[in-house]
């Protein structure tokens, strides 16, 4: 018979199945994870997550912005390192052996190689420094965000969840948001 249940079942499957709150059926089909994945973004809109959160920046949006400008000093620095060595090695492979003039050349690709590495340096301790100043700023927004909109719940809301759940959330999720942040 179409339709009907395997052997030994004995039910029609509905039984197992649950509904959404629009009133469609989950549990029917398995369906491809990348399509769940989809349509959970569509729903919940990653977009407007990451809106939504960046508006937590606020005062922080300077020191926001000039941790990639740093981070992109400090790796352009860090590549280019090798290439001068590279032409360091290739000048003294092509000097003559008596010739005064290598003296000078080597230590021109020194000095420039000891300026390469303070600049990258001093962009790696800069990032380090406003990534730190610009996610501390974002967490400490995201609670003050976060405290004022619990404040907003109704009696049924403030029954629905419990106080040490609300606690977590504004710290353990919020530190996990910070640490992602500074990244």
């Amino acid at each position: 018979r179409k339709g009907a249940p395997p052997a030994g079942r004995g039910d029609s499957g509905d039984q197992r199945r649950g509904r959404f709150a629009d009133g469609g059926v989950y549990g029917r089909r398995k369906e491809h994870p990348l399509r769940i994945i989809r349509e959970i973004k569509k729903e919940f809109g990653v977009k407007s997550m990451v809106k939504t959160l960046l508006k937590s920046v606020r005062e922080y949006k300077k020191a926001t912005m000039l941790t990639p400008v740093f981070i992109t000093l400090e790796v352009v620095m860090e590549c280019l390192i090798p290439y001068v060595m590279a032409l360091m090695i290739d000048t003294i492979d092509s000097a003559q052996a008596g010739s005064t003039d290598l003296l000078g050349q080597i230590v021109m690709y020194g000095g420039i190689l000891i300026v390469m590495a303070a600049v990258s340096l001093t962009g790696g301790f800069l990032a380090g420094k406003y990534a730190a100043i610009a996610s501390t700023g974002f967490a400490r927004n995201l609670r003050h965000d976060l405290y004022y909109q619990i404040q907003k719940f109704s009696f049924a809301n403030i029954d629905k969840f419990s106080t040490a759940g609300l606690v977590t959330r504004m710290t353990t999720a919020v530190t996990n948001v910070q640490n992602a942040f500074q990244m």
